[in-house]
């Protein structure tokens, strides 16, 4: 009996232990799950859904997971002609904010300057790209060996389904930090470090998506128009809204020059 009960508080000990173990591995794959794009997670990054002033919201990005937050990057940059070759890979899927990008070296993010901020998603991806088309979006093919890059990160506005901001490397230094990954080469950046704040909320007027004062919203565009039309970031395309443009100044017939060599 004795030497039973001096077993006993080094096997409750051990079974502490063992608990204390299983908690800290499911905590990792948790958070893990949660940011890598390469491990499937169940959560939704967000479930806010825009306010109703958001005309252009109704295909958004609300209550998906990181991985389909992913695989919507890989769709879009294919869409906009981006992949040169091949099947991005997805390295990070996560939730991201304003100073966590900063933080990260991947710049400054456009201020929206709204009493509502939309939730951010920050997308790596990894592949064949072409930064021509990236820049311009309507680059005739390019040779390989030409203005190409392997990693490419957007950060989108999960309310807009559009990217706020994106970033590109050739070596994927430019993400090391991101991407906690040391065996990246260091790449020097001349993405701000030091970013403007944000408007105060007490300043605001607007709510998210409201035309700004002064600017109409512009009609639809064709169907075939908008699957061809070259999406530029959110940033570019501030305001939301177009001006009203005043109509074409009307043209007339002028009369034809009177010739001068004509004999007499």
């Amino acid at each position: 009996m004795k030497t039973q009960r001096s077993l006993l508080p080094y096997i409750l000990l051990a079974i502490l232990l063992v608990a204390g173990s299983l908690l800290i591995w499911s905590t990792i794959e948790r958070s893990h799950g949660a940011t890598d794009g390469r491990q499937a997670s169940t959560e939704p990054l967000t479930l806010i859904q825009p306010p109703d002033t958001c005309s252009y919201c109704s295909h958004n990005l609300v209550g998906m997971t990181s991985q389909q937050i992913g695989l919507f990057a890989v769709d879009y940059a294919r869409a906009n002609n981006y992949v040169r070759s091949g099947t991005p890979e997805i390295l990070l899927s996560r939730s991201i904010t304003r100073d966590q990008n900063t933080a990260l070296g991947l710049g400054c993010l456009p201020d929206f300057a709204t009493i509502e901020q939309p939730p951010l998603a920050l997308v790596i991806l990894k592949g064949d790209f072409d930064l021509n088309r990236l820049a311009s979006g309507a680059a005739p093919p390019a040779p390989r060996t030409a203005n190409k890059t392997e990693y490419l990160s957007f950060v989108f506005d999960l309310w807009a389904a559009e990217p706020a901001a994106w970033n590109e490397s050739y070596t994927g230094g430019l993400f090391r930090t991101a991407l906690n990954d040391s065996s990246l080469p260091v790449e020097t950046s001349d993405e701000p470090t030091n970013c403007p704040p944000p408007i105060p909320i007490s300043k605001l007027t607007l709510h998210y998506g409201q035309p700004v004062p002064g600017f109409t919203t512009p009609p639809p565009l064709p169907p075939d128009i908008q699957a061809s039309e070259s999406r530029t970031p959110a940033h570019e395309q501030m305001p939301t809204v177009r001006p009203t443009l005043p109509p074409p100044i009307p043209t007339v017939n002028m009369p034809s020059p009177v010739p001068t060599n004509l004999s007499k």
